[in-house]
């Protein structure tokens, strides 16, 4: 859906918005060619949008609409993971601070095959959506996106990723481990975020960070990062609707993959 704290009708106020006339992104599902019993597959939604087009992260910022996948009709004993999103790059939507992909990006899914699936090739189904904007205009886009796998039995051999596949789960968050540790407190309008990544953890050279949803971080806010003698402090305009919220959600990134990060608010340092 739209940004939860902006109305669908600043969003048309925003930019003109329509129904999808021509094709404004090509989708595909891509996946190993088959996967055992028993075991999880990583699947990617790749999405290039048209020529002067963007689409949204899963917190687009002052305004947009995530970039979705709803898988149908799955076979008995298959379930499916979220879809997960790379680090975005900071896109304008006319005057407007936006998060996005302008570039063909692999979105991630998993699907979990029980070990009771029988062997045998499986057609997944799915329905890809995105609003797709530049300055001027806003096109809600859709597509049928079909993927047929082989199952395996269970211990049997299954196809190894493609490279493609590898190099594009490295650019998708993964959770910080529990040797992570934060703090955050209030000063003025600003966020302070304390983190103390692990001991053995090497900080590249160049760092940024997202909040995953737009009610923490004031959209169009560019964090600033310092490093400390225990680790990193980010400093970041406090969105609006922040006074209430508990717990958050950031990604940092820089490392390969990047690191997702809980920030607790219930008890600000």
């Amino acid at each position: 859906m739209f940004n939860r704290y902006r109305t669908t009708a600043v969003v048309l106020a925003a930019c003109t918005c329509s129904v999808q006339a021509e094709s404004t992104a090509e989708v595909k599902l891509l996946a190993p060619p088959s996967v055992a019993a028993g075991s999880t597959v990583e699947v990617a939604l790749e999405l290039t949008p048209a020529e002067s087009l963007h689409v949204y992260y899963i917190n687009p910022g002052e305004m947009g609409q995530a970039v979705a996948l709803d898988w149908q009709d799955l076979p008995e004993g298959i379930t499916t993971g979220e879809l997960r999103f790379p680090v975005p790059h900071r896109v304008k939507t006319g005057e407007l601070p936006t998060n996005g992909y302008e570039e063909t990006t692999l979105f991630f899914s998993q699907l979990n095959i029980a070990p009771s699936v029988e062997p045998g090739s499986y057609t997944f189904k799915a329905k890809a959506s995105w609003l797709a904007c530049n300055d001027n205009q806003c096109l809600v886009g859709g597509d049928e996106v079909e993927l047929k796998l082989e199952v395996v039995a269970k211990g049997g051999t299954a196809s190894e990723p493609s490279t493609q596949l590898a190099e594009g789960l490295t650019l998708i968050p993964t959770d910080a481990s529990t040797d992570w540790k934060s703090s955050v407190k209030k000063e003025g309008e600003k966020w302070l975020i304390n983190l103390t990544p692990p001991d053995n953890w090497e900080s590249p050279e160049e760092l940024d960070a997202f909040s995953e949803t737009s009610d923490f971080f004031q959209p169009g806010s560019v964090p600033s990062i310092q490093r400390t003698d225990s680790g990193l402090q980010i400093s970041v305009e406090a969105s609006e609707y922040s006074k209430d919220l508990s717990a958050a959600k950031i990604v940092l990134a820089g490392p390969t993959p990047p690191v997702r990060i809980p920030i607790s608010l219930e008890t600000q340092k």
